[in-house]
């Protein structure tokens, strides 16, 4: 999304400056207050969620913690599986030898060393399988007793995240619902009205209308007589 807002940043601003071979007349038609204040506010949006990264990345990683502590629990689990399937194998294997040897009449010295080898291996097995089994309980009941404390502390770092850059959002929520709508629908009101000049004509019509309204003097009669110049007299 960051990537986004650069690029259409980066596109109002080249409308608003264009280069010297791209022609634009966003200048002399009156749009470029209301592009270069959206351009400036998602400006100011995008370096506020680059500085909230931070707390971005700390909540990413307590995440990827917890998930990597399930992995390695998930692990042992498999691992205490595979050395619980060797003693078992000890186990029958034992028996099996021990109940040869019960049927044999005589001393057989290769059984005897072979029993004492597979019981060897079975204490291996068995020591083997007794320590992963602590460890996967431990660890199992550490998580899930931890498991609220560890979501918190998840949602902790990213909820910091999400306030700065709601803030950040909130600043200019006027500007970008309010501010460019409006200055925009101004200037497209001004560039379709068909009458550019008609403020100044109904300016003059208000004149007129007003002086319309004041009543004619008369001049008397006598006044006129009197101050009319005298005919010349003619002869007949």
């Amino acid at each position: 999304m960051a990537a986004t807002q650069l690029d259409i940043v980066k596109q109002s601003r080249d409308v608003v400056t264009p280069s010297e071979s791209t022609p634009s007349s966003t200048q002399e038609s009156g749009y470029a207050p209301s592009i270069s204040l959206f351009a400036d506010q998602l400006s100011r949006c995008q370096q506020s969620a680059q500085a909230s990264r931070p707390q971005l990345q700390v909540a990413v990683a307590e995440a990827q913690k917890l998930a990597q502590r399930n992995a390695d629990l998930q692990q042992k689990l498999k691992d205490r599986d595979r050395a619980y399937a060797d003693l078992d194998h000890y186990n029958h294997k034992i028996e099996d030898l021990k109940t040869d040897a019960s049927k044999r009449s005589k001393k057989d010295v290769k059984g005897e060393e072979r029993l004492a080898r597979n019981v060897e291996k079975h204490r291996m097995a068995q020591e083997s399988f007794i320590m992963l089994d602590n460890q996967v309980r431990a660890e199992m009941s550490q998580l899930l007793e931890g498991k609220e404390a560890d979501f918190a502390k998840i949602i902790a770092e990213y909820s910091r995240y999400l306030g700065v850059t709601a803030s950040a959002g909130m600043q200019g929520i006027t500007t970008f619902t309010e501010q460019v709508p409006s200055m925009v629908r101004q200037q497209v009101e001004r560039d379709e009205d068909p009458f550019p000049f008609h403020n100044q004509n109904s300016g003059a019509s208000i004149i007129n209308q007003s002086m319309s309204g004041i009543a004619p003097y008369e001049v008397p009669l006598s006044e006129q007589k009197r101050d009319a110049p005298s005919a010349p007299f003619m002869m007949v």
